[in-house]
């Protein structure tokens, strides 16, 4: 599989832990034990909608120094 597939959906636990036992976040960072990657989250609300902006990793020396992440966007849901 694609070690960079974008989560189809995660749920923040108030202390640090998520839905799924392999990630983790802290501040504004994911934490992925699978592949001990931790990328980047800022959370941002446009027209009144939450969203997160995620960053997918795949950092090496390849990309050079102006490399900027991808970013995956996930809308928050509303209940």
């Amino acid at each position: 599989g694609n070690k960079h597939s974008p989560l189809q959906e995660i749920t923040f636990n108030n202390d640090g832990s998520t839905n799924d036992e392999y990630v983790l976040w802290s501040g504004d960072r994911l934490l992925n034990l699978r592949n001990n990657e931790a990328t980047k989250i800022t959370p941002k609300t446009i027209d009144g909608t939450d969203y997160l902006f995620i960053e997918t990793g795949g950092f090496n020396e390849r990309n050079g120094p102006d490399w900027q992440s991808p970013l995956y966007v996930m809308q928050r849901n509303q209940e």
